[in-house]
This record gives structure tokens, C-alpha cells and sequence, in this order.
């Protein structure tokens, strides 16, 4: 579940959880994975490989304060 803080007493702020597994990366290393995919991607489409479109996912939590606790 993701952290609630208060800033001056007054806004609440919620501070999202990374789901198990999975790991947040800074932005000079998002540009170097960028890159990587790239290079990776293009010599698999000049074999002839196709894109791999997969779904999603989300925390229950969150899409149990979004959408009501009726999520099992």
C-alpha cells in the first residue's frame, strides 16, 4: 500500500510503493537502458521478429481505492 505524508499540516501526499519485483531506475540509467533496447530491438527486426505487446499491471490496492473492495 502506498505512504500517505502530510507537507505543512495541511496536503496529503501519497508516496507510491513499488510492486514486488520490480525496481525504479534514475534517469541517467533509463537513458543508457533506452539505448541498450534499441540496439536490441533493431537487430531483432532486421531477423524479422515482431513486436510483443503485454498488459499491465497494478497493485490491489490501488485499484481497490479506485474502484471500490469489491476486487477479490
Amino acid at each position: 500500500m502506498a505512504k500517505s505524508i502530510t507537507l505543512g499540516g495541511k496536503e496529503s501526499r501519497r508516496i507510491p510503493k513499488l510492486p514486488k519485483g520490480t525496481h525504479a531506475f534514475a534517469k541517467e540509467q533509463m537513458a543508457v537502458r533506452e539505448k541498450q533496447f534499441s540496439i536490441i530491438t533493431n537487430v531483432f527486426k532486421r531477423h524479422g521478429a515482431v513486436a510483443l505487446d503485454t498488459p499491465a499491471f497494478e497493485l490491489k490496492e490501488t485499484l481497490q481505492e479506485n474502484m471500490g473492495r469489491n476486487l477479490s
